[in-house]
């Protein structure tokens, strides 16, 4: 080596360095969400191991302002602030290694997963596309192994009470479908918003020789759907497929006499559908009177939610500070004495009114109409793609879900991954509806 010459050691540039500290903990986090699928140890691991990522990555975005950047990123920051807030004004926090993991998931999900478009700068959603690749095959691959099993007719165990696949049945004859630790609703849930996941891939690599790949983990999910007989999950299985039509359709050639007879024979054969379906899932189980009650009541939903509202009408102060899970179960349930005893809401908005009061609840409404407004933009702009409206479909559907089940916004086992696509998804579609409005 000449005199004088020095080694240049390669520092890596910080734009880059924050893009792979966002993929790093991205990829960690939907880890944790894998393994939280099988057990409630990830509560402890994340514990451990998650936190000082999350600190490191937010530190390198907060010290360059990105988040007041954005109005929607400082208020997401501020709704996991308050949750932290409610938390200590509660006790939680100090003695509950749960409470201090919900404010960690929320940490991430607000810092990291909801602004991830905006702060990698992922414009063609190469990242978005790469970093759902994995997440989906990994789904596919546990639905698969159950199907095995179901097949062969035997569970496949291997850790005894943990890791289950199979399926088992209730005294009156329903299946019910066990992927791992998941309840079988909570199955049926998660394959519908990998479905919709599947659907978005499919649609951008829909004129490569990658389409047929796609299309059969599209069939490996819906199939999960509808052996699991979940009315929330089958109802927004066929409601999405029809809008999924109606988007395809928008830009077909077709004549529009044909487009609108398209439109009508999928959705006779989708409503045909669904009405066989949930004849199999009452099949000897409830008389007509009963399904009758079940459908407008929403299956006692409108008395759970009924009793959340009285609870809210003799105890004000939970609209500022709201309460922990297991208060809001014995409150609502004192009002509730005709019913079995509930274990949440059934609604994700009403669980965050009453886990966050107001604040947290109108954080929450800002996020959905925020939604709805930046998808009126991906619907209605002229430069918009079909990838860009065909974003809107997985976001929809949780929210639609979170509407009926407390699955979104308080991220709880086993639904965690619902909540990092929900957010994942819901940032990319506010940054291309900013980009489609300049």
């Amino acid at each position: 080596m000449r005199s004088g010459s020095a080694v240049r050691l390669r520092v890596p540039e910080p734009d880059r360095l924050k893009n792979w500290l966002l993929i790093g903990s991205f990829l960690l986090y939907a880890f944790i969400c894998f393994l939280s699928l099988a057990s409630y140890a990830s509560e402890e691991l994340l514990r451990q191991y998650g936190f000082m990522p999350v600190l490191v990555t937010m530190g390198c975005c907060f010290g360059r302002g990105d988040y007041f950047r954005r109005r929607e990123y400082g208020l997401g920051l501020l709704f996991i602030l308050w949750t932290l807030m409610c938390g200590w004004l509660r006790g939680e926090i100090d003695r509950s290694i749960g409470a201090q993991n919900e404010f960690l998931r929320g940490l991430v999900l607000c810092g990291i997963i909801f602004p991830f478009a905006y702060l990698t700068g992922d414009r063609d959603r190469r990242l978005l596309k790469k970093l759902l690749l994995p997440v989906l095959l990994g789904m596919a691959a546990l639905y698969c192994v159950t199907y095995i099993a179901l097949l062969r007719g035997e569970n496949i165990v291997l850790i005894p009470g943990w890791i289950v696949f199979g399926a088992e049945y209730t005294v009156t004859g329903r299946m019910m479908l066990k992927l791992l630790g998941l309840y079988h609703t909570c199955a049926g849930y998660l394959a519908t918003v990998c479905f919709y996941g599947a659907l978005y891939m499919a649609v951008c690599y829909r004129k490569t020789r990658w389409l047929p790949a796609w299309l059969l983990l599209l069939a490996v999910f819906a199939v999960g759907v509808l052996i699991t007989y979940s009315r929330t999950a089958v109802f927004t299985l066929t409601g999405g497929i029809l809008f999924a039509v109606y988007l395809y359709l928008q830009r077909h050639p077709m004549k529009p006499v044909l487009k609108v007879l398209t439109l009508i024979l999928t959705a006779v054969a989708v409503i045909v559908l669904t009405a066989l379906l949930m004849d199999r899932i009452y099949e000897a189980v409830h008389s007509i009177r009963d399904i009758w009650y079940g459908l407008w009541t929403l299956s006692n939903r409108t008395d759970i939610w009924g009793a959340g509202l009285k609870v809210l009408g003799e105890k004000p102060l939970v609209l500022l500070r709201g309460l922990s899970g297991e208060q809001i179960m014995e409150e609502v349930n004192v009002f509730l004495p005709h019913l079995d005893t509930i274990q949440h809401m059934h609604s994700g908005y009403f669980q965050s009114l009453l886990r966050l009061g107001l604040p947290g609840f109108g954080a929450v409404a800002a996020l959905t109409v925020g939604l709805i407004r930046s998808g009126r933009i991906l619907l209605t702009s002229p430069k918009a793609e079909l990838e860009d409206k065909f974003l809107l479909c997985l976001p929809m559907a949780c929210l639609l879900m979170g509407v009926v089940e407390s699955i979104i916004f308080l991220c709880t086992i086993p639904t965690e991954l619902m909540n990092l696509l929900l957010m994942l998804f819901s940032g990319y579609i506010f940054e291309r509806a900013r980009q489609l409005s300049e």
